[in-house]
């Protein structure tokens, strides 16, 4: 079992953002010989949009950066952002209308694809949920509603056996057995002692040699 994470630069709706990132930590921890039989994905620190865009926005002066270049890149990728978020808007709101299969990828239509079953069973267009899926969330008028924070913590990983990933962790653990000395290794090893300790007696200063492997 493989763990690992990785970073976004700054938070961000960007499908296409997400993906690279996936595929970039993919390609790193996952061997190419071998095969995948379970992949979980999760993420954390997830904010608003209107919270995120209300924080302040702290940058390192330096006197080697060509800011004129940053600013110019930095609306280049605003402008491909809300482009893609147009994008995603337009797909989701055809997806609402008429189905999650009235847009799907080339793959999804390869031999062995289960991404329009799937659909079907999980609120599309056959679904026994088409009635109700795209109502309005109820709010309480008596309780107040949880933080998005701590609605994703429900959803957060648990060990489900106590010391099961202590036990993993020994086990992948490499270790190498004691070396048991001979008989003639023991004896060798007190006749240099006692040497040892006689020159000590003798002169009260000892040298040693140590040689690393």
């Amino acid at each position: 079992m493989l763990i690992s994470t990785i970073n976004i630069e700054e938070p961000t709706s960007a499908g296409s953002i997400i993906s690279e990132k996936v595929a970039e930590l993919y390609g790193r921890i996952v061997n190419p010989v071998l095969l995948v039989r379970r992949l979980n994905l999760s993420v954390n620190h997830l904010v608003h949009e209107e919270q995120y865009k209300k924080q302040p926005k702290i940058v390192q002066l330096d006197l080697f950066t060509d800011f004129e270049e940053s600013e110019r890149q930095r609306k280049a990728d605003l402008e491909k952002a809300e482009k893609e978020r147009r994008r995603q808007e337009a797909i989701l709101s055809i997806k609402k209308k008429f189905g999650k299969n009235a847009i799907l990828k080339g793959i999804n239509y390869a031999d062995g694809a289960t991404q329009k079953e799937r659909n079907q069973q999980i609120g599309g267009t056959m679904s026994k949920y088409d009635d109700i899926i795209n109502l309005p969330h109820h709010v309480s008028k008596n309780r107040t509603p949880m933080s998005m924070e701590n609605r994703a913590a429900q959803f957060a990983p648990f060990a489900a056996l106590t010391g099961h990933d202590e036990a993993l962790a020994e086990t992948a653990r490499l270790t190498t057995p004691k070396k048991l000395l001979s008989d003639d290794e023991m004896a060798s090893l007190t006749r240099e002692l006692a040497r040892v300790i006689e020159q000590v007696l003798g002169t009260g200063r000892i040298h040693f040699r140590v040689f690393r492997t």
